[in-house]
């Protein structure tokens, strides 16, 4: 897949997310995140499906293929959820987390950097911001990161999903309104838009959209940053 957009926004008189990732030493955290994407591969069909009197409607399972694909690689990477502060449900977590030892002396022994994947509905967003928020003022994480389809991509996805320039505009908002309440302290995110690799097959036939993701598992025990093996998702096309 590749990163077709990227944006870490700097809070007034702050470093960005992706700054701070870097200056406390857990950038291999952001590059295990960026090479779980990159090294996935992603065809889809050049036409979305289209359902008589509702329009598109999207490839059937794409947004469940790349939450399958990505948490296939990211697990193998040794990330995992991390239940939300003060939550009281067990699913209220952060989708990803992962610590690195700190190095620091008089600071934390671990610290870590959370992921939220939304490839679903839009209006899920916001929650995402908050409960990565939550983390970074608990001290769980440092920033948080948030990976969702590219403008391009969306159109093959279904109605009302998350994409890149909507989510930028709700993150951008998200930090005015906590600038405007005078935070002691803002928080750092990285937002990733991701699209397919390519266009393929003939969907003609079939009368629906498909894909094919090919996902890389890592061997972070051996050091391996290439993928080792392959899992797929969606219809074996």
């Amino acid at each position: 897949m590749q990163i077709k957009h990227y944006y870490s926004p700097h809070a007034v008189g702050e470093a960005s997310g992706e700054a701070m990732i870097f200056k406390l030493g857990v950038g291999q955290l952001l590059d295990e995140i960026r090479q779980s994407i990159l090294q996935s591969h992603l065809i889809i069909s050049n036409t979305p499906t289209v359902t008589k009197g509702k329009g598109i409607t999207g490839i059937p399972n794409l947004a469940g293929g790349l939450n399958d694909g990505l948490a296939a690689s990211l697990r193998s990477l040794g990330w995992g959820p991390l239940k939300a502060p003060g939550a009281q449900g067990a699913g209220a977590r952060l989708d990803w987390y992962k610590t690195l030892p700190s190095g620091i002396s008089f600071g934390p022994e671990r610290i870590g950097v959370g992921v939220e994947v939304q490839f679903g509905n839009n209006f899920q967003f916001n929650a995402d911001l908050q409960r990565l928020n939550e983390a970074i003022l608990q001290g769980s994480i440092v920033a948080g990161v948030c990976i969702v389809a590219s403008d391009r991509l969306r159109i093959y996805k279904a109605d009302r999903g998350a994409y890149f320039s909507q989510e930028k505009q709700k993150l951008d908002r998200h930090l005015a309104l906590l600038l405007g309440s005078g935070v002691a302290r803002m928080p750092g995110y990285v937002l990733i838009g991701i699209e397919h690799d390519e266009f393929g097959f003939s969907d003609a036939k079939v009368g629906k959209g498909q894909f094919h993701l090919a996902a890389p598992i890592f061997d972070p025990v051996r050091g391996v940053l290439g993928p080792i093996g392959y899992e797929y998702f969606g219809e074996n096309i």
